[in-house]
């Protein structure tokens, strides 16, 4: 990481010899995992050097005619800005793939990338075509080229990145971060009397909606409470839910959209976050490290790089071919039994989540100095992981 420089006319001089940099990908709002991520990796490049930023993101997760509209807007203007930025000296493409047909605009971003002899990094956040092989990603790489550095998010990803598209080999490992301007919920909450469990997302049934109001009903204590975050953008959900909240007669909460500067607020409401997500696209469960640095203990299924979190004591990682819900449900017979303990678990998780938060802001911080220097590979090899150091 660039050490701090008092004197601004050295400052300037170092920022002189950094790369210029064009940024195209989604941007809040609306708010998610994805954005957030491109959101604090821009911010970062922007303490060091001069970056272009195209944010391609409509204003709705809604996928209508008006979104496709507004993306393509986006998309000839995020066109239109590389060739300017590349008349004005930038040298370093840096864009966050899509992972449906939008990265049909991903391609020709990165074709006019390259024809202009700029450096290219694409930042990888899905396992949608991982895991499904997609036709556009394999354009996507020819047209990128052999030099092209791909950011993945752990080593498997990298790994299986790897298998489904031979022709890429430059990989670069940074796990996602996340602020540590968070309250700590170590402190035991006022009502101590139960369990309360809790999903934060874009609450659809692939991020496991009915799933944790499954689970709440399956656990029939009338000390164990559900609290929900997040949109509902499908009315079929969203009624769903309104049942449930009736069946359930007060167990079940909804607490709508939930801002940044409010998700402090939801995870002081529970002890246990519950994320039974089955969405092709999880690379990562970004709200899971969301919940660990607050100091709030997890259970989520073994999805994509939420393997990151096998080392704690604090995130229950399940075997995809387990249970989930059997598990969850296990978990929470546990607190239960010893409610006394949960602030002990708490204060684990919050280290816990501190320590492995710390680890990937530092994987970042390289990405971004890699980036900034314009190097298009890494000196010792041809991946570089989250600790620094090269892997070939």
């Amino acid at each position: 990481m660039m050490r701090e420089i008092k004197d601004p006319t050295v400052l300037h001089a170092k920022r002189e010899l950094l790369s210029k940099i064009v940024f195209v990908g989604p941007l809040p709002p609306p708010t998610h995992g994805l954005a957030n991520v491109n959101r604090d990796i821009v911010a970062m490049i922007a303490e060091r050097t001069e970056i272009s930023v195209f944010g391609v993101q409509p204003a709705t997760l809604q996928r209508n005619w008006r979104y496709h509209f507004t993306k393509a807007q986006g998309a000839v203007a995020a066109i239109i800005g590389i060739v300017r930025s590349r008349m004005g000296g930038a040298t370093v493409f840096y864009g966050s793939v899509d992972d449906r047909l939008g990265n049909i605009w991903t391609i020709f971003f990165v074709l006019v990338a390259r024809i202009s002899g700029m450096i290219i990094y694409l930042h990888h956040h899905s396992y949608r075509y991982i895991l499904q092989p997609s036709k556009i990603l394999r354009v996507l790489i020819l047209v990128a080229g052999p030099s092209a550095s791909h950011i993945v998010l752990c080593d498997e990803m990298a790994e299986a990145f790897s298998n489904s598209y031979p022709q890429s080999s430059n990989f670069i490992v940074a796990p996602n971060s996340v602020p540590n301007s968070v309250r700590s919920m170590v402190s035991p909450k006022q009502d101590v009397s139960g369990i309360t469990i809790g999903l934060l997302s874009n609450l659809t049934q692939e991020k496991g909606l009915v799933e944790f109001i499954r689970i709440l009903e399956e656990c029939d204590d009338p000390k164990i409470r559900g609290v929900l975050a997040g949109p509902i953008p499908d009315q079929q959900d969203l009624e769903f839910v309104e049942h449930a909240m009736e069946r359930l007669n007060g167990k079940l909460t909804w607490l709508g959209a939930v801002p940044d500067s409010a998700k402090d607020d939801f995870f002081e409401l529970i002890d246990l976050f519950v994320f039974p997500t089955s969405y092709p696209s999880e690379s990562f469960g970004l709200v899971i490290l969301e919940a660990l640095v607050r100091g709030i203990p997890c259970i989520a299924p073994r999805r994509g790089c939420i393997c990151l979190f096998e080392g704690t004591s604090s995130v229950e990682v399940v075997p995809l071919s387990s249970d989930f819900a059997f598990a969850a449900k296990r978990r929470i017979a546990e607190l239960l039994d010893d409610p006394t303990e949960i602030a002990v678990i708490k204060a684990k998780a919050q280290q816990e989540g501190a320590n492995l938060n710390e680890a990937h802001r530092l994987a970042q911080a390289n990405l971004v100095q890699r980036v900034c220097e314009g190097r298009d590979r890494d000196s010792g090899g041809n991946r570089s992981n989250f600790v620094g150091s090269s892997i070939s």
